[in-house]
């Protein structure tokens, strides 16, 4: 029995040395506090279930997103969708070359289409997400982005970049993020 608290210390012991060579900065109460949180995660890793995501299959959604953006997409082009992540946070993007230049008036009008789409996907799907749409355009391309928070671990990095969407739309700008000057001065370039 001693030898098994004796080993369980030196066990803790070897933690704190560990987290102490990586957080050097930290006093002892900080390199515990990081030693049982580092415990944590490492137990929930080993006994937690493998995490699935959601694959979006449902050709009938996929089928809907393109006759929605097809009204402003050029007939030339494909339009892409990809499932993709932005700082960690999951989402579909659109992609596709505009048949003109969209106005912003547009612009909002496809994306609001597009995310009422989704969120009636995600009713029909029985899905409980949060989810949030925005674009971004150029001269010559158009993505629309549509966030969601499937998962827990979703949470944080999906509120964060919530908030940085608001802070993005209550600027001057309201959300039109391309620079016309810097496309042309890049197109000379070439």
């Amino acid at each position: 029995m001693e030898k098994i608290i004796i080993f369980i210390m030196l066990l803790i012991l070897f933690g704190l040395g560990i987290e102490k060579l990586f957080h050097m900065e930290y006093d002892i109460t900080n390199v515990t506090i990081a030693l049982k949180n580092d415990t944590k995660k490492f137990l929930n890793a080993v006994f937690s279930e493998p995490v699935y995501r959601h694959f979006f299959q449902d050709e009938r959604f996929l089928n809907d997103l393109d006759m929605i953006t097809q009204r402003y997409a050029d007939r030339c082009f494909a339009i892409q969708k990809k499932c993709d992540f932005k700082k960690n946070v999951p989402m579909i993007i659109i992609r596709f070359v505009p048949d003109h230049e969209l106005v912003e008036d547009e612009l909002i009008t496809l994306t609001t289409l597009l995310h009422t789409k989704f969120k009636e996907y995600i009713v029909n799907e029985n899905l409980q997400w949060d989810s949030f749409a925005e674009y971004s355009c150029g001269t010559d391309y158009t993505y629309v982005y549509l966030y969601y928070k499937e998962l827990d671990c979703d949470r944080e990095p999906y509120q964060q970049l919530y908030k940085q969407y608001l802070r993005q739309k209550n600027s001057k700008n309201e959300n039109v993020l391309c620079d016309y000057e810097l496309e042309e001065e890049l197109r000379n370039v070439h």
